[in-house]
């Protein structure tokens, strides 16, 4: 099994654990989890945690069916160029994250911290 993982400290004190596996033979999934001081959430089943009067809450949140997250993805890309919007979505974003899993990768070789400005 080839895995991999890091922990991304960003500026505002926030962090982003990441885990990746590959033929790690369990079934096929994509999961989210988000973790706050007031509240977290994993995406499937979309489920909400929270402390209320000292008594844990877990929400299940049912969305109604629409269209699939693709069909949005395409919209915009189409709006885009038909109609010149700004993209959600720009090319500098996806440079920052190939820079952070770089830095994951730099951290690994060299056992410390890569700092990215």
């Amino acid at each position: 099994m080839n895995e991999g993982g890091g922990f991304i400290r960003f500026e505002n004190g926030a962090g982003l654990q990441i885990e990746s596996f590959w033929a790690s033979h369990q079934r096929d999934e994509l999961q989210i989890e988000l973790f706050g001081t007031e509240a977290g959430a994993q995406l499937r089943p979309l489920t909400l945690y929270r402390t209320v009067g000292n008594a844990p809450q877990d929400i299940t949140v049912n969305l109604p069916d629409g269209p699939k997250p693709w069909d949005h993805i395409a919209g915009h890309f189409i709006d885009c160029i038909l109609d010149g919007i700004s993209c959600q979505a720009p090319l500098r974003h996806g440079l920052i994250v190939q820079e952070m899993m770089e830095a994951l990768l730099e951290s690994a070789q060299t056992g410390k911290e890569v700092q990215l400005h």
